[in-house]
């Protein structure tokens, strides 16, 4: 699958479809980066990470989207002064 490929399937639409809303709907920030760098805030209050048993490129794809048009992701990014974590907003 390219990155501009429609979903393979309805399960890849639907899941495309949730991790879109995931970073589209609340006010959690999106926390972009490595596994090993997410993986610090995963279920972690007022943090969003991308969990998805069934990844790909387009789900991938749909949440930095569902970031993007809520204003949460933008074209900076500020870093923590951990280096962790890189949260864009």
């Amino acid at each position: 699958m390219s990155w501009n490929s429609p979903p393979s399937n309805q399960m890849d639409a639907a899941e495309g479809w949730d991790a879109y809303k995931g970073t589209n709907i609340g006010a959690d920030t999106p926390v972009i980066g490595t596994l090993d760098d997410t993986s610090l805030f995963k279920n972690k209050s007022g943090y969003n990470v991308l969990d998805s048993n069934r990844w790909s490129p387009g789900v991938n794809k749909s949440w930095v989207q569902g970031g993007v048009d809520s204003g949460k992701i933008s074209g900076y990014s500020k870093w923590t002064k951990k280096r962790y974590a890189n949260s864009i907003r």
